[in-house]
């Protein structure tokens, strides 16, 4: 399966290049990290995945994902050329090439429903009751207690080019207008365990480790969130991503036999 991205799109853009790339070089393949898309889980498999390629030192107990979030562990991790960016993951471009998508409209609210906070309070996730890496970067266009719609107005006034890569189009973590990497299989957050069995079985993974689901959020439908001007708004921000993968408002692509 072959994406591409229009040139339209991609005219005076510069993606920023802190795309997760994890190549599992004994299977010959490359997982492109989107996040707000099972990421914390495919990084606690990979880690089962790799098994003793990692050191001891930089695995956790309880937390199986921790070497992706640990400073000490990503050091570790791009050393070992396990955790790529677009430019040192070109030479294994003949790699199987694989990532996970989800619908944008219940990706943004995720992301809303996490780094954003009620109250402003300060903790080793959050500056003022935001996500540290919004508070940083974009200062008080974010801010705790914000509605949802707020939320929306900023995102959506956010580029690309300038977006934190919670929110930033999905389709811009495997491509940017220097090079594309073409995937051989795009799975679809909606139905991640069929499609997570297609992946294993292109690439090869063994059947005895088992796929986790972590960090599940317990919210309503996330259609019950939008109001008509709010779909269009989102739409319009994620167009690319929404013709790209085929999503509608309230639908996934269906599977291809």
């Amino acid at each position: 399966m072959k994406f591409f991205v229009s040139k339209k799109k991609q005219k005076n853009i510069n993606f920023p290049n802190d795309t997760d790339i994890v190549a599992l070089h004994d299977y010959h393949a490359l997982y492109f990290a989107i996040p707000k898309v099972a990421n914390t889980s495919f990084k606690a498999y990979i880690v089962d995945l790799l098994g003793d390629q990692i050191s001891a030192e930089y695995l956790h107990s309880e937390k199986k994902q921790f070497p992706f979030r640990d400073r000490d562990g990503r050091i570790f991790l791009k050393k070992s050329n396990i955790l790529l960016n677009f430019e040192n993951a070109i030479p294994f471009s003949h790699y199987r090439q694989f990532c996970f998508v989800r619908n944008p409209w219940d990706r943004l609210l995720s992301c809303y429903l996490q780094k954003i906070y009620e109250t402003p309070i300060n903790t080793q996730f959050t500056i003022n009751g935001v996500y540290r890496g919004f508070y940083k970067k974009f200062g008080t266009t974010f801010y705790a207690g914000m509605k949802f719609p707020d939320f929306v107005d900023a995102v959506s006034q956010i580029p690309d080019n300038e977006a934190d890569r919670h929110f930033r189009s999905q389709y811009t973590f495997f491509s940017s207008p220097a090079y594309r990497f073409e995937m051989n299989f795009i799975g679809y957050f909606e139905r991640i365990s069929k499609d997570f069995e297609s992946v294993r079985q292109l690439c090869g993974f063994p059947p005895d480790i088992q796929f986790p689901h972590l960090l599940k959020m317990k919210r309503g439908d996330y259609k019950n969130y939008y109001s008509k001007s709010l779909i269009e708004r989102v739409g319009y921000r994620y167009e690319t991503d929404i013709k790209m993968f085929g999503y509608g408002f309230d639908s996934t692509p269906p599977i291809k036999e």
